[in-house]
């Protein structure tokens, strides 16, 4: 397995303090680097050409930013099924609502429960800045498919059985053993 990379794979922070009624316009694309530590972070076979484009926007309230995204990239994956090579497109948008943190000493802090129909509370705003390479990050490991499948990829039938995709353990090496346990569960004296 590879080295792990540093901390932080992709940071770009945007300060939010000098943001007025006006959105501001961002753009950005990750470096090979930042792409091949990403990939590692999301156990891909390879990323590139991550670009990301969005706006910030103040809230009504004055204190309340809105971020909202859309990022495009090139994935690999290995087919859980064949191990073969699969190569896709991912073009993904998403928004999130930032709002500063509570004073603690002031008592401001309190629990936050959120049913799952519910939309997700705003993230914190601290220092009034938003790291917008980390959203992306995070956003990127929530939608990439953890058991990708190729195409008409199909289980070997000895290892299928009428149900799909079960294996059939009657031809397993083991198979003996699971006699054996059997016997042992129920009672029987097995010398």
């Amino acid at each position: 397995m590879p080295t792990p990379p540093p901390d932080a794979e992709f940071v770009r922070v945007f300060r939010t303090d000098e943001l007025g009624a006006t959105p501001e316009k961002i753009a950005f694309t990750a470096t090979t680097g930042e792409c091949a530590a990403l990939a590692w972070r999301c156990d891909l076979t390879s990323l590139a050409d991550l670009s990301v484009a969005g706006t910030l926007r103040r809230l009504e309230d004055g204190e309340t930013v809105a971020l909202e995204v859309h990022f495009t990239a090139e994935i690999g994956q290995l087919c859980v099924v064949t191990l073969d090579p699969i190569a896709w497109r991912l073009d993904e948008r998403f928004e999130r609502v930032y709002q500063p943190m509570p004073d603690p000493s002031a008592g401001g802090v309190r629990e936050v429960v959120v049913a799952i129909d519910e939309a997700d509370p705003p993230e914190p705003l601290i220092d009034q800045a938003i790291d917008v390479g980390a959203a992306v990050a995070e956003h990127l490991a929530l939608v990439i498919d953890l058991y990708p499948r190729k195409e008409n990829a199909a289980i070997a039938p000895q290892y299928a059985d009428a149900g799909g995709d079960q294996p059939d353990l009657r031809d397993h090496p083991l198979a003996a053993l699971r006699v054996l346990t059997k016997k042992a569960d129920s009672g029987r004296d097995l010398i």
